[in-house]
């Protein structure tokens, strides 16, 4: 077996990383623009496309709240304060508090 000239082997690996960094940056820029442009798309994705049922227990809490007005700002508080579950598990609870008040006719902020 010959061995290829040590200039081609060269030429051909940095070719060979220039593509992988290329299509790598391609493809996290689109992930970061993604999620700025629609930061709900997992939980959209989760619960209109793969059909998951809603915690029963997490949707007459909010029910309640939607009932007694509480924002989506107040929401995310007393979420966070009360349960003390992570970031990503309170905007869910908020997506789906905002799905709650398109159901039921309100003004979605």
């Amino acid at each position: 077996m010959a061995f290829p000239d040590p200039a081609t082997f060269f030429k051909t690996l940095g070719l060979d990383l220039l593509i992988i960094v290329l299509v790598g940056g391609v493809g996290y820029w689109m992930i970061v623009l993604v999620k700025k442009r629609k930061p709900d798309l997992r939980f959209w994705f989760k619960y209109k496309v793969l059909h998951r049922k809603y915690d029963e227990v997490e949707v007459a809490g909010l029910m309640e709240d939607l009932d007694n007005d509480v924002d989506g700002g107040e929401l995310m508080r007393s979420i966070m304060l009360s349960n003390k579950t992570d970031p990503t598990k309170a905007r869910e609870l908020k997506w789906i508090y905002t799905e709650l008040k398109k159901l039921k006719g309100g003004n979605v902020k």
